[in-house]
């Protein structure tokens, strides 16, 4: 289960929970949630175990809105910039 908010969490079905703060109120545009399906489910499509899936996407799409919010208002955040942002926000995380 995938609950959003300010404080997102991932919560597995023994009862763990993921949490993460990446992201921002430009992730409340239309279609947000399908980006993130749409990640969760490549990603799952590459063999990611569900649970890292989740977490992992979550996180890319957090912080694909961040780098937008960096450049631009993220008032103005579309679906579409979340995706044109997500090779970078993979980057970030393979550099570290």
């Amino acid at each position: 289960v995938i609950l959003r908010g300010t404080y997102s969490a991932v919560c597995a079905p023994t009862g763990t929970a993921f949490f993460d703060t990446t992201g921002n109120t430009g992730l409340q545009t239309q279609g947000a949630s399908n980006v993130l399906a749409g990640v969760i489910a490549g990603l799952l499509g590459q063999g990611y175990q569900s649970i890292t899936a989740a977490v992992l996407g979550l996180h890319l799409v957090g912080l694909s809105a961040e780098l937008y919010a960096g450049r631009y208002s993220e008032r103005s955040l579309t679906a579409t910039s979340l995706i044109d942002l997500l090779g970078e926000a993979y980057h970030q995380l393979e550099a570290k």
